[in-house]
């Protein structure tokens, strides 16, 4: 069973889904880090990451961090460039850019 299904992952704004590209991508090292230290990583509030927790479903950060340390990493790296690649066609098709004028460097 996959920790984030895609209709989760739709519904994020673009702050919410650089939270959901860091976790899917480093699970191991998401699991270790406190609230603080991944939105330092991610570069975005502790407010965005535990409004990220809401939208996959948690009750908290707390929550977020037993779950991702059950789960396997991803099978590949295609995978989650699948993911953010129809999530950010969603948010053009909205009229949203997806992070900014050069997010495409920041992934």
């Amino acid at each position: 069973m996959a920790l984030f299904s895609y209709e989760q992952i739709k519904g994020m704004n673009p702050g919410e889904f650089r939270v959901y590209n860091f976790v899917a991508s480093h699970l191991n090292k998401a699991h270790e880090m406190n609230i603080r230290q991944l939105a330092g990583a991610v570069g975005v509030s502790t407010t965005t990451v535990l409004r990220f927790c809401e939208k996959v479903g948690c009750s908290g950060y707390t929550e977020l961090k037993y779950l991702s340390g059950r789960q396997p990493p991803l099978r590949t790296k295609r995978k989650a460039l699948i993911l953010f690649l129809r999530f950010s066609i969603s948010l053009i098709v909205r009229g949203i850019r997806p992070l900014g004028k050069s997010w495409h460097r920041r992934l």
